[in-house]
């Protein structure tokens, strides 16, 4: 897999599909031998590297294989397919092609400090969003429960005899009220943040851009 641009918030890279037949040939004469090989070719693939004395046919490849006597032989033949594809820079499939190309230590710095950046801003984002929705279940939760003990206090409340009960309902709405509060207080900052982050995000991708052929 590698990365031939970076263009309006979008990469386009190539990989390559690779197929590897070995043939194995023995031989029980006792003179050595030449045995010729028939592979299927397959449109759209070629071969990666071309081997001597091979033949080609519309439909296949033949290739020549000295076998010595008593003996045996083997080959490889290996085919590739390049394939190229589009992916929005921000997308989740977009961060392994940006960090094999950064591996591969042939960025421009200016480019380099970007993209790391970038990688860590999206990273920031994930972390961020998966607590934003961790807290919001425990929101949901708290939330439920809040409504619950306020229903049983507000039918205790049209009852006599129950001021204990009562009580301990009214310190456990209390709480939950509390961290309702705190957990709301918290998902205002994380929403903050993350629209923060995602401005700087949004400018990064605009100002980013790369053609790897030139």
């Amino acid at each position: 897999m590698r990365l031939l641009r970076i263009v309006d918030g979008q990469l386009v890279s190539e990989s390559q599909r690779v197929q590897v037949t070995k043939y194995e040939v023995k031989s029980h004469r006792s003179e050595a031998v030449r045995a010729y090989i028939r592979n299927l070719k397959t449109p759209g693939w070629s071969l990666t590297q071309p081997i001597a004395g091979s033949v080609e046919t519309p439909d296949a490849l033949i290739v020549p294989l000295d076998v010595p006597a008593q003996g045996a032989a083997a080959i490889e033949v290996e085919w590739r397919q390049p394939m190229t594809r589009n992916v929005a820079i921000d997308s989740t499939s977009a961060t392994e092609l940006l960090q094999i190309y950064l591996s591969g230590g042939k960025a421009p710095p200016a480019l380099e400090r970007s993209l790391r950046e970038l990688l860590e801003i999206k990273a920031d984002l994930v972390e961020k969003r998966q607590e934003e929705s961790r807290l919001r279940t425990q929101h949901a939760a708290l939330s439920a429960d809040s409504e619950r003990v306020r229903e049983n206090l507000n039918v205790l409340r049209r009852t006599r005899g129950n001021a204990d009960l009562e009580q301990q309902l009214a310190r456990k709405l209390a709480t939950l009220e509390r961290d309702l509060g705190a957990l709301s207080g918290r998902l205002v900052q994380l929403s903050e943040a993350t629209a923060e982050r995602e401005t700087k995000l949004r400018l990064l991708i605009r100002n980013v851009s790369l053609d790897a052929s030139q």
